[in-house]
């Protein structure tokens, strides 16, 4: 024992020297004896994201396309058992029958379950409809409040009292304008005792005079006498060498009527 125990002190006091001498001893970690022992832990996987709500819709569209697709089987299937059903009788007819109903019940199971799931489809698209609106007004209300901001902007660069202002010197300018007019429009040379209403009245009787003149003067037309006026009837006809030019029947009644012969016939 003392032997052991002097050895071991040996061992620290030359450990001990060798430290002192510069010499770094390591004690063994103890995690590499456990990871040894028991293994490394394993690294946390990262969690699976969640499923969007166009995932959820998709699939549930899906399903509800194949459950259509088993009740329109369902259907080929019980018009054929009717058929079989319309040509057989007796036992066999009585196992179509049992197979129909089956069938029949397989198919109002899927309808409800497909009701079921459209509903939930209906309850999804209507959430997927909202969230997207509340996007929209999000972007909306965002941009409302940068229009907003640049208007501000804009307005401070606007004065109203230089508005009015300016408005007050367009009106005063227009002002002077027509009175500029006004006074360009004045006649010069006028004499004296002159009045418009004199001027006028005496413009009036020009013209009535010239209407009155214009009355008297003989029309062209007038002096001419033509073939259908009352003074053509009176004019003498021309001698023809014994002709006339008259109507051949007032020729002969003229003549009857100076006959004496002709008269008593």
């Amino acid at each position: 024992m003392r032997a052991s125990t002097g050895a071991l002190e040996g061992r620290g006091l030359s450990g001990t020297e060798g430290d002192a001498g510069g010499t770094n001893v390591r004690a063994p970690d103890s995690r590499g004896k456990m990871h040894r022992l028991f293994g490394k832990p394993k690294a946390k996987e990262p969690p699976t994201p969640a499923p969007t709500l166009g995932e959820a819709n998709t699939k549930m569209n899906q399903r509800l396309a194949d459950m259509d697709s088993q009740i329109k089987s369902l259907d080929d299937e019980l018009l054929r058992y009717k058929t079989q059903l319309a040509k057989i009788s007796g036992p066999s007819a009585q196992t179509v029958k049992n197979r129909a109903l089956q069938t029949l019940r397989r198919k109002k199971t899927i309808e409800a379950q497909r009701d079921q799931l459209m509903a939930q489809v209906m309850n999804v698209e209507r959430t997927v409809f909202a969230i997207e609106t509340a996007k929209d007004t999000q972007v909306t209300v965002s941009a409302m409040k940068e229009a907003t901001k640049q208007l501000k902007v804009e307005h401070e660069k606007i004065s109203i009292s230089e508005i009015e202002d300016m408005q007050d010197d367009l009106e005063e300018l227009f002002e002077d304008q027509e009175e500029i007019q006004e006074i360009l429009g004045r006649s010069y040379g006028i004499p004296d005792g002159l009045d418009e209403a004199d001027l006028e009245a005496e413009l009036a009787g020009l013209e009535e005079q010239l209407e009155s003149a214009a009355l008297d003067e003989p029309t062209p037309t007038s002096a001419a006498p033509t073939i259908l006026s009352p003074a053509s009837t009176t004019t003498a006809l021309p001698n023809l060498g014994g002709l006339s030019l008259l109507p051949t029947s007032q020729v002969r009644g003229d003549a009857s009527e100076n006959d004496p012969a002709a008269l008593r016939a």
